[in-house]
């Protein structure tokens, strides 16, 4: 529900396209104009076989192609920290400057969470304020694992091939046997499958991937998506000092007394009680679409449907095309980046959405070609 930056080509060939919220191209190159504008996209629809997009401003766009390019959504609340919501007690949103600037000032914080946002506030408070204690709570109590320095390029090939994983009788466990058995390496042998990631999950079944989720996808997220060894050094440090708690287990309840927090939780070593200044949601983004209102929308109006497990848009693996209601690609609306993780899995990072809009755009180009 921030506000949204709206962008719009115009190509030579007349054809227009609307990114939401933003879809880059290089300007110097190509053969795509480009204009700017700051608004908020609040519905997208088909009117007579044409796409519109209604803005806040009350002005509707007819593009020829639209780009959901939305990112991340805020963390939802859990029910034990909705009594705080509005409260500024709470920072609900981890990636709202306005919010954040709080977390450098609070001496006792408490974090929810433990991933790469995690660290990011939890570095953000130790170096800002020497005083600084921070507590962060998950389910596992993980922290992600830290590169290797010097870095060294991934194994190639993969490690194992696509049909080799499916052709095992428990495929999890040969890939889990093949990226540790060398544990000096791990690092380059998990990289090497990044190639052939999204080709895995896609020739998943729906029981697969449930079952990868339930069982693996931690282990995979602490492994996988590492931290500096700089920013793990800050952190063991702290630790060390007391100035860093780990703790694996769930807010169970909150009581506000005299302006600060008392913070149960319930973990696998019984319960715990953490006076704070300060909660922080750092639980990674909301995979529901439905969180976007203009999706939301979208979804209600049976434009677009809810992606694999829930996770982000269903669309077209192989272009990108949004699926509606109806099962049936839409022609001329495209998503990008994490809207297809249910989809593909590994669609957060820079290499993977480079080569998304790439081939989006050179779709769109050839649309305008044929104009």
């Amino acid at each position: 529900s921030s506000r949204r930056r709206h962008t719009r080509f115009r190509n030579v060939t007349g054809v227009q396209t609307c990114a939401l919220p933003i879809f880059s191209t290089s300007i110097g190159t190509s053969k795509a104009s480009f204009a700017h504008r700051q608004s908020r996209a609040t519905r997208i629809g088909t009117t007579r076989s044409r796409l519109s997009v209604e803005l806040d401003d009350g002005q509707q766009m007819s593009p020829d192609a639209i780009v959901l390019a939305t990112g991340v959504e805020r963390p939802s609340i859990p029910v034990s920290l909705q009594a705080l919501i509005g409260n500024d007690l709470l920072v609900d949103n981890p990636w709202n400057p306005g919010q954040i600037q709080r977390v450098g000032t609070a001496g006792n914080i408490l974090v929810v969470g433990s991933g790469l946002t995690a660290v990011d506030l939890a570095l953000s408070a130790l170096l800002r304020n020497p005083n600084a204690v921070v507590t962060l709570v998950s389910r596992h109590g993980n922290l992600p694992k830290a590169h290797e320095e010097p870095w060294r390029r991934r194994i190639e090939p993969p490690i194992f091939s696509v049909e080799e994983f499916f052709e095992h009788p428990d495929p999890f466990s040969f890939a889990m046997e093949s990226i540790v058995s060398d544990p000096l390496d791990w690092r380059r042998r998990i990289d090497s499958l990044r190639p052939i990631t999204q080709q895995l999950w896609l020739q998943m079944s729906p029981e697969m991937r449930a079952v990868f989720r339930r069982d693996h996808l931690h282990m995979w997220d602490i492994h996988r998506h590492r931290m500096p060894r700089a920013s793990a050094a800050v952190l063991e440090g702290a630790r060390r000092e007391g100035r860093l708690i780990l703790l694996a287990g769930e807010i169970s309840d909150t009581e506000i007394l005299s302006g600060q927090l008392d913070v149960h939780v319930k973990g696998r070593e019984g319960a715990s009680l953490i006076k704070c200044e300060l909660v922080v949601l750092a639980t990674g983004p909301n995979p529901d679409p439905r969180t976007n209102p203009l999706l939301g929308h979208a979804i209600n109006d049976r434009l677009l449907r809810e992606g694999p497990g829930g996770v982000g848009l269903d669309t077209d693996p192989r272009t990108g095309q949004v699926i509606g209601a109806d099962g049936v690609p839409h022609s001329s609306i495209y998503a990008i980046g994490l809207l297809r993780r249910g989809g593909l899995f590994e669609s957060i990072a820079i290499p993977e959405i480079r080569e998304q809009a790439r081939a989006i755009a050179n779709r769109l180009l050839a649309l305008g070609d044929e104009q």
